[in-house]
């Protein structure tokens, strides 16, 4: 079972994209993934798996806007919790 899952595609605004996409990576497990963006320059996509319909997309901050908030699903919060 997967420990997280990621509940909607979102992008994030970064200062510094290389230091942030390594923590993703490390933290959370991600890897970057192909995704279709209108602009792909200067940001990374970033997902568990090439087949997840969904990304968390980092960029540079005022780039482009999500007013969504990203959000990661567990069925095993405890466990998520203590990563």
């Amino acid at each position: 079972m997967v420990l997280l899952t990621i509940a909607d595609s979102s992008y994030i605004g970064v200062a510094d994209l290389r230091a942030s996409s390594a923590w993703y990576m490390e933290k959370l497990g991600l890897k970057p993934v192909p995704a279709t963006l209108d602009d792909q320059k200067g940001c990374i996509a970033l997902g568990f798996s090439n087949e997840d319909p969904v990304a968390i997309v980092l960029g540079p901050r005022g780039e482009l806007t999500d007013a969504a908030t990203p959000m990661f699903y567990s069925g095993r919060i405890e466990k998520a919790r203590n990563c």
